[in-house]
C-alpha cells in the first residue's frame, strides 16, 4: 500500500520523532460464510468458479472474518455481517433492503479502519453515501442500512399526460452509525 497525491503517512520512531512511511505491507486471510437459500445460479463461460445469480428474491446472509498482519507490527481481526433481501409488494413495486455491521477487534492503524463507501461523482451508486467524501469518517465499529423502494410507476402512471413519459419513482434511504473506540483513537494515545 503506497500513499499517493498529497496523502502521506508517518509514525514515531524509537526516539519519539516522526518519520515518513513510504510503503506498507498487508497480509490477510479472509473466511466467508454465505447463506442464500433458494438462490438459482447460472454458470457463465468461466465455469463453476464464477456463478452468476439471476434471482434477487433469495435472502442473502453473509458472515466474514479477516485475520491480517499489517506493516509487520499489527495483527488484526475484522468481523463483518451482512443481510439483504428483496421484498415484493405486488402491484406497488418492490423494496430492496440491506443491513450490515462490522467490528475490528484489535488496535490498527488508519488504513485498516472501516471507511464508509463514499461516492463523490454525479451518478448515484446503490450502496454508497452520495453526500460524503472518501475517508471523511473512519471507525472501528459500524452498522449501516440501505433501503430502496421502487414504486414502478404507481404514482406517475395515474397522472394524465405525465404517464406518457414512462417515468418511474424511486425512494431511497441510507443510514450509517459508527464509532472509533479509544484503542484506535490517536487522541487517547493508544
Amino acid at each position: 500500500i503506497t500513499p499517493t497525491g498529497t496523502l502521506s503517512y508517518s509514525r514515531f520512531d524509537a526516539n519519539g520523532a516522526l518519520e515518513p512511511v513510504p510503503v506498507f505491507n498487508d497480509y490477510s486471510w479472509t473466511f466467508r460464510l454465505r447463506y442464500a437459500p433458494g438462490e438459482p445460479l447460472f454458470s457463465s463461460r468461466l465455469g463453476k468458479e464464477a456463478p452468476i445469480s439471476l434471482a434477487k428474491d433469495a435472502p442473502i446472509v453473509s458472515l466474514t472474518h479477516t485475520v491480517g498482519y499489517f506493516d509487520n507490527q499489527f495483527l488484526y481481526n475484522k468481523t463483518e455481517f451482512s443481510a439483504q433481501k428483496r421484498i415484493w409488494l405486488s402491484s406497488f413495486g418492490h423494496i430492496d433492503a440491506a443491513i450490515s455491521t462490522g467490528f475490528i477487534w484489535n488496535r490498527v492503524p488508519l488504513p485498516r479502519l472501516f471507511a464508509p463507501n463514499a461516492n463523490p461523482s454525479f451518478l448515484l451508486v446503490a450502496d454508497a453515501f452520495n453526500l460524503m467524501r472518501p475517508m471523511e469518517f473512519v471507525m472501528d465499529q459500524y452498522a449501516d442500512l440501505f433501503v430502496t423502494y421502487y414504486l414502478k410507476g404507481w404514482i406517475f402512471n395515474r397522472i394524465p399526460l405525465l404517464n406518457r413519459l414512462k417515468l418511474r419513482e424511486v425512494v431511497s434511504f441510507r443510514a450509517i452509525i459508527g464509532s472509533l473506540s479509544e484503542k484506535n483513537n490517536p487522541l487517547f494515545g493508544a
